[in-house]
C-alpha cells in the first residue's frame, strides 16, 4: 500500500470515528408499582399446608435507568400474605436488571433480580402460634410493558418471586414456601 492510500486510509478511519452516534444518555426515571400478590401454590410449613393464600396488596417505588435496551432498577416495596394459617407483611428491597425492545413510545421488557426480603410472620400450625421477624433472600424474574407519554411512564408487570424464608421463633423451625406472583400497574416520571 502506498503512502497516498495510508494517508487516505486513515482519514477515513478517522472521519468514521468522528461521525459514529455518541452513547445515548441514561434515560432515569421514578415508578410507583401498585397491585396484588397472588399465590402460586398452597404455602407449606415444616410439611404441612397452611391454607389457601387470598389476593393481597403490593406496592413497590422504584428507580431505575435504561440505556436504549439494558436497563437496572433498584426498589423497595411493600406485600403481604394472608391464610388461615399465615398471616405476613414483607419489605423487599431489590435490585433488578431490564431487558426492553423500544418501539417508539412502547417498550415491552424481561426483568430479573435479587433482593432482601425483611418479613412480619405469623404462622398457626397445629394449634401452635409463631410469630417472628426475618430477613430472606429472594430472586424473581417476570415481563412487563411500557408506554411513554413525554415524560409520563405508564406500564404493566408480572412477577414470579421465588421465596422461602427459614422461620425460627420459640424453639419452632421451619421453611415457609410462599414464592408469589406479583401483578402491578406502574405510573412513572421519567427525568
Amino acid at each position: 500500500m502506498n503512502r497516498s492510500a495510508r494517508i487516505l486510509a486513515a482519514l477515513a478511519a478517522v472521519a468514521f470515528a468522528a461521525s459514529a452516534p455518541a452513547p445515548a444518555a441514561a434515560d432515569s426515571y421514578l415508578v410507583l408499582k401498585g397491585g396484588a400478590t397472588f399465590q402460586t401454590g398452597e404455602p407449606i410449613w415444616n410439611g404441612d399446608p397452611i391454607g389457601t393464600m387470598s389476593a393481597r396488596p403490593a406496592f413497590t417505588l422504584a428507580y431505575g435507568m435504561d440505556w436504549q435496551a439494558l436497563g437496572f432498577q433498584i426498589g423497595v416495596g411493600y406485600q403481604s400474605v394472608s391464610s388461615p394459617g399465615l398471616t405476613s407483611t414483607m419489605w423487599p428491597i431489590t435490585g433488578a436488571l431490564r431487558l426492553r425492545i423500544p418501539i417508539i413510545i412502547v417498550a415491552p421488557y424481561l426483568i430479573a433480580g435479587v433482593g432482601a426480603n425483611i418479613g412480619n410472620y405469623e404462622i398457626t400450625s397445629g394449634g401452635v402460634t409463631t410469630k417472628t421477624n426475618q430477613v430472606a433472600f429472594e430472586a424473581f424474574g417476570g415481563i412487563g410493558v411500557e408506554v411513554y407519554l413525554g415524560p409520563v411512564l405508564l406500564g404493566v408487570e408480572g412477577q414470579y418471586v421465588w421465596l422461602n424464608p427459614t422461620l425460627d421463633s420459640g424453639g419452632i423451625s421451619g421453611t415457609v414456601n410462599l414464592s408469589p406472583i406479583v401483578v402491578t400497574a406502574n405510573v412513572g416520571w421519567r427525568f
